[in-house]
């Protein structure tokens, strides 16, 4: 188990990569790199030593900011609506229901603020070692899957939407509900992008995107989600619904 060591620099080149190589995701990628630069920032002012989400609170009006001036209409209605709002209560709120907190038009801005935050607190955490469906820091659900190559074959590590933790596995179950017959567990797959493997749950009804870095090892697994945000539609239309939604609620 471990934090995923990729930077937040790392994440804005590839996005940037990524839009220059796609119409209909070319926008949002763009967008997403311009979250990323906030949200590398708010990591570097953040006290090291400090666990009080309350230290997030000044950072919320330039990301309203941010939104207003580069989001979608909803988004920046959205920043107007919220300015007046108790940030402190709601990140706290977030927080401490972030195991089972449902995904809503406001979840894009605690979200955003919340992951440099966590992520720097599970930078610092030592974890045993545990094979659950669950993050081993902040119990989250995963949002993604990763296929890492080992020797002949492979690993699956789940992947924290919150704090960015990585962990081991099995590759035939099901995350949600823990189905383990491979016939109840179909996986999907597309060749344009063929590093991307939807395991999807015949049970539960769920499905866990995989980024396969043994085919592009160059691929980092939040980005390309959005970039395959078509697949992800695709999924939804035939009755299929995420795990954990990502920061953009899909």
């Amino acid at each position: 188990m471990k934090v995923a060591s990729i930077t937040w620099q790392d994440k804005i080149e590839r996005a940037k990569l990524l839009s220059s190589q796609q119409d209909a995701t070319g926008d949002v990628l763009r967008f997403y790199a311009s979250i990323l630069h906030f949200q590398q920032d708010v990591q570097t002012r953040l006290s090291p030593t400090n666990s009080d989400v309350h230290q997030l609170v000044p950072f919320v009006p330039e990301l309203l900011e941010l939104l207003a001036h580069s989001g979608t209409p909803q988004m920046k209605d959205m920043a107007v609506s919220s300015m007046a709002l108790d940030w402190g209560a709601e990140l706290d709120s977030y927080w401490s229901g972030r195991g089972t907190r449902e995904y809503t038009p406001l979840s894009f801005i605690a979200l955003t603020l919340l992951q440099p935050f966590v992520q720097s607190l599970a930078a610092r955490a030592q974890f045993d070692k545990l094979i659950a469906p669950h993050c081993p820091f902040c119990l989250c659900k995963p949002q993604l899957g990763v296929l890492r190559p080992e020797g002949e074959g492979g690993k699956r590590f789940l992947l924290c939407l919150l704090c960015g933790t990585e962990w081991e596995y099995r590759r035939v179950i099901c995350p949600n509900c823990e189905e383990a017959d491979k016939e109840k567990l179909p996986v999907y797959k597309s060749d344009q992008v063929p590093h991307i493997k939807l395991a999807a749950c015949d049970t539960c009804h769920t499905y866990l995107k995989c980024i396969d870095l043994g085919i592009d090892g160059h691929a980092i697994p939040e980005i390309d989600d959005v970039a395959s945000l078509a697949m992800s539609l695709w999924m939804t239309q035939n009755g299929f619904q995420p795990i954990q939604l990502n920061l953009f609620g899909f």
